[in-house]
């Protein structure tokens, strides 16, 4: 992994089931203020890192998290499955790779992975994590997911995520 942080997108699948998925990723190096004394991420951090590269993910697709919020939206977890195998410590390179498998009219799927550096020069899988969101509105209402935000993802899907020019 290269020693600066830097995004890139790639069609592969990130770890295990085989299915071809676009997905996205985020090289960034873990920050001494989600290290506890044991002197790894606390597991609660680790939601800091995912939402990093969820945020980055909707950047780099063209329709960055503020167009949600401009139009009075938010994605809430509604249940999110984290699987930690091996912890994360201060100033570690780390890549998140974040995929969008599926959406629904109201909701979103988030598949995610965050692998280290390993002493060997391999890539370690240290976290993966499937979140399932819902969009509201900022009342708490259930909302539509926004249509250009679902054409953006079957897009995706269609094209391989490399084709994707945002407009």
């Amino acid at each position: 992994m290269p020693d600066t942080p830097s995004k890139k997108i790639i069609t592969r699948p990130p770890v295990g089931d085989g299915a071809l998925t676009s997905y996205h990723i985020t090289r960034v190096r873990v920050p001494l203020f989600e290290i506890d004394l044991g002197q790894g991420v606390y597991h609660g951090n680790y939601f800091h890192l995912l939402e990093l590269g969820r945020e980055d993910f909707l950047r780099t697709i063209g329709f960055p998290y503020k167009e949600f919020m401009n139009r009075q939206l938010h994605l809430a977890v509604v249940e999110a499955a984290v699987s930690y195998r091996k912890p994360l410590r201060y100033d570690e390179m780390i890549e998140i790779h974040t995929a969008v498998p599926w959406t629904r009219t109201r909701s979103v799927g988030f598949f995610q992975v965050i692998f280290r550096e390993g002493k060997d020069g391999t890539k370690q899988l240290c976290t993966r994590a499937d979140l399932s969101m819902v969009c509201i509105r900022f009342s708490g209402r259930p909302a539509l997911l926004p249509d250009e935000f679902v054409e953006i993802i079957e897009r995706l899907r269609d094209l391989g995520i490399e084709q994707l020019k945002p407009q």
